[in-house]
Formats: C-alpha cells, structure tokens, sequence
C-alpha cells in the first residue's frame, strides 16, 4: 500500500509515534485492524514489536556505516 503525504505531516506524524513510544507503521497498522475489527493477539503485538525494534536497529547501524 503506497500513498502520497506531505514531508510536514509525515514528520509531525513520526514524532508522535515517538511521543507515545511507538512506530509510525505500528499506529498506521493498529488504524486498519480497528476499522476492520481485528483485535491483535499477544503474540502478534510481540511479534510486531519485535520487527519494529529490529528495523531500528537496522536504520541505526545502516546510518553509521553510511557516515
């Protein structure tokens, strides 16, 4: 899924998903289930927690190697 946003609100967004300790994609994702219905189970938020944590990590140490 691609959609077009402006750099402004894709900033304000992403630093309020750090406000409230979370990710972009995790609140985007948690936006859809509600609309559908879909109450995530523990397992799914431990996994997407994960993911998350692990793409961080992979955007830290791929931003340290490209300096």
């Amino acid at each position: 899924m691609n959609f077009r946003i402006s750099a402004e609100k894709k900033e304000a967004f992403k630093k309020y998903a750090e406000e409230h300790n979370t990710s972009a994609s995790k609140l985007i994702l948690e936006f859809i289930d509600s609309c559908l219905g879909i109450v995530p189970t523990k397992e799914q938020t431990d996994l997407t927690e994960v993911r998350e944590r692990l793409s961080r990590l992979e955007n830290l140490v791929m931003g340290e190697s490209a300096a």
